[in-house]
């Protein structure tokens, strides 16, 4: 057959030595085998521009996760901006995380329904679960029309678990705040209020939130905020679409920070004196921490 490159670089092998990818896969091997860290270990100069950058962001709890337990998959993935491709064009069923965000929408526009009609608090039952279906509908419409979807019996059924997540998250038996009002989805630290627009929401979503002591700024969005009239009480909640835990959740090294950041973030941006309660909701269990 017709010799290739690579079977000319293989006849010559002291001309393939100099070629730059056998140079470094060289480098490579030879560092893995060093007790002193190397490039190839993460190792890179101090004050990078391109560390620097990323460390200057605004924080996620998951991405100040990713640095406390992970530097090197953050410097992967917020220095570089490596990802994983998304090769399932269509679906047979929703991966956890698109799952996730479907209860999540179901909750979030549920949620405002019930706010706007007399309030989520102050809703018996049925209204509540009126809600759920009608939030139901309108994200699966949301869904159709911008992401590939399962095939229909599996969509109807996976609608049907979103549904019944939601109805049990937004259905828990508890004693409500004084005058309570809810809020769904809430944005804080430093967003942009165009991406925003019609949100009434406790406090200047467009306020920076530093954590105490340092200089790292904090955002997100609080899937749940309960605020009671006097805002001396609150309650944040983050749901979790998963199984409950069967160990207890801790700190932990960093591995779960986003009930702490979250109550922190609370107290900061409502001001005064506030006791806020933050706790994971997992509705398919019926559980929470």
């Amino acid at each position: 057959h017709s010799a290739s490159e690579a079977d000319r670089l293989l006849a010559r092998p002291a001309e393939f030595a100099q070629a730059p990818r056998a140079r470094s896969a060289r480098a490579c091997w030879s560092d893995w085998h060093r007790k002193e860290l190397t490039a190839h270990d993460g190792l890179v100069r101090a004050n990078h521009p391109v560390l620097l950058r990323a460390l200057a962001g605004r924080f996620s709890a998951s991405r100040l996760r990713r640095l406390s337990r992970d530097p090197l998959g953050f410097v992967w993935q917020y220095a570089l901006g490596w990802k994983a491709p998304d090769e399932v064009e269509e679906p047979l069923a929703l991966d956890p995380m698109a799952f996730g965000n479907l209860t999540h929408r179901v909750l979030e526009l549920a949620l405002a329904s019930l706010e706007a009609n007399g309030g989520f608090a102050r809703t018996p039952t049925a209204g509540i679960e009126a809600a759920v279906a009608a939030a139901a509908r309108e994200a699966a419409g949301e869904f159709e029309l911008g992401l590939p979807v399962p095939p229909r019996l599996i969509w109807l059924r996976t609608l049907a678990e979103a549904r019944t997540q939601a109805l049990t998250a937004l259905g828990w038996q508890e004693l409500p705040l004084p005058g309570q009002a809810s809020w769904g989805e809430v944005p804080f630290g430093g967003v942009d209020g165009d991406a925003y627009p019609d949100g009434h929401w406790p406090w200047d979503i467009r306020s920076l939130f530093a954590i105490p002591g340092t200089t790292l700024t904090i955002g997100g969005v609080i899937d749940r905020l309960d605020l009671s009239r006097d805002r001396t009480l609150a309650r944040v909640t983050d749901y979790k679409t998963g199984k409950v835990p069967k160990k207890e959740i801790q700190v932990n090294g960093g591995q779960e920070l986003q009930r702490c950041l979250y109550a922190s973030a609370v107290q900061v941006l409502l001001g005064g004196q506030v006791n806020v309660e933050a706790r994971l909701l997992y509705p398919r269990d019926d559980g929470r921490l």
